[in-house]
């Protein structure tokens, strides 16, 4: 590392589902020096330059007494005498004027290296937090049972108050003075237990209070209901009836692919389902309004809902696709006729030429006047 430099942390982090922090990865980055050696060319100084000269002059004389070189082959060019001198006042002209000597250099490398991550918080054990896990969802489920129990015993109160008024009002006509009677008595006696024994039960204590109570007022709210309701559903099912009776017996364009068959199976549920509306009204008609009535408004619906969907499914029948056109047969082409038949044509012309002047010749001339 450098002197004085200090080293830099790259850390890489993330967060989980919980929102905690995560160390991903880790690295500790520096500059560092490090020594490498260059070869450099130098010059020569001036006492290597006047030593390499004095030895260059000293091999001189020696290589001047050496043995006069073999007399040349017979035919040969003997050299001449100027080129023994050369070798000698050359190498003195060719002393080298630098040298290569080793020199010790510094550079700066980057360095990396990965560090291991191990996690330490001051968090409980998982065994610890397992617990509290747990006592949480206890304590949730606590909470919310109490919030359901304080709605059950609101709603006992909130019908003991509906009930009563109801029993003044709308209940009178669709119920007996016994009915009426035994509700009230049940009341008065759940609206005592509310405020006396009822603080602090259980939500199913107050479910129970609830059912008992609704089992009394219930047939009653039926009734109302019913009356209320029975009509408007009648009348839209004799609506419905009616328009597809009219339908099945138009003749609009957009339905000619429907056959007669189609339409008469849907004019007969239309007709079969005003017959049964017209004998069940009578039917119910005839019960006095205390007592349960024989037709309620969710059949007629449903019989109109059964009437809409199979008379519809008819009617959304998609038109045939039309045939596809037949493709026309190509008549065979006429050849023409060979330039050597026509010769033959003229000959077979000739025998007929011959006949209708045959035939000329036989009829009589018109000499009269």
């Amino acid at each position: 590392m450098v002197a004085g430099e200090k080293a830099q942390l790259k850390v890489g982090c993330k967060l989980d589902e919980s929102g905690i922090v995560l160390v991903s990865r880790a690295e500790k980055e520096w500059n560092e020096e490090i020594e490498y050696e260059e070869e450099q060319e130098v010059p020569l100084s001036e006492e290597e330059i006047a030593a390499n000269a004095a030895a260059a002059a000293a091999a001189a004389p020696a290589a001047a007494a050496a043995p006069a070189p073999e007399a040349p082959a017979p035919g040969a060019t003997p050299p001449p005498a100027a080129a023994a001198a050369a070798p000698a006042v050359s190498a003195e002209a060719k002393q080298p004027k630098t040298k290569k000597v080793k020199v010790t250099k510094k550079k700066t490398v980057a360095r990396s290296a990965k560090l291991e991550v191990s996690p330490h918080t001051a968090s409980l054990s998982a065994e610890a937090i397992r617990r509290l896990q747990e006592l949480e969802r206890e304590q949730r489920a606590h909470d919310r049972l109490v919030v359901e129990t304080a709605a059950e015993r609101n709603k006992v109160e909130s019908y003991v108050y509906e009930a009563r008024e109801r029993l003044g009002e709308r209940w009178v006509r669709f119920s007996v003075p016994e009915e009426r009677e035994k509700l009230s008595a049940a009341l008065e006696a759940t609206e005592s237990w509310l405020y006396d024994q009822g603080q602090g039960q259980a939500k199913a204590v107050y479910s129970a209070r609830l059912a008992d109570l609704r089992a009394l007022g219930e047939p009653m709210e039926l009734r109302a209901r019913e009356a209320e309701e029975r009509e408007p559903a009648a009348q839209e099912l004799q609506r419905a009836a009616q328009e597809w009776i009219a339908w099945a017996e138009g003749n609009e364009a957009a339905f000619d692919h429907i056959s007669a068959e189609d339409k008469g199976s849907v004019k007969s549920k239309a007709v079969a389902a005003r017959e049964w509306l017209a004998e069940a009204m009578a039917k119910q008609a005839q019960l006095p309004l205390t007592e349960k009535p024989s037709l309620l408004s969710a059949d007629i619906a449903a019989r109109r809902a059964n009437l809409e969907k199979e008379a519809s499914a008819i009617r959304s029948k998609p038109k045939p696709k039309p045939k596809p056109a037949e493709p026309k047969k190509e008549e065979p082409k006429k050849e023409e006729p060979k330039k050597d038949d026509e010769p033959k044509k003229e000959e077979e012309k000739k025998p007929e030429e011959a006949k209708k002047d045959e035939e000329g010749a036989t009829e009589p001339m018109d000499t009269g006047p």
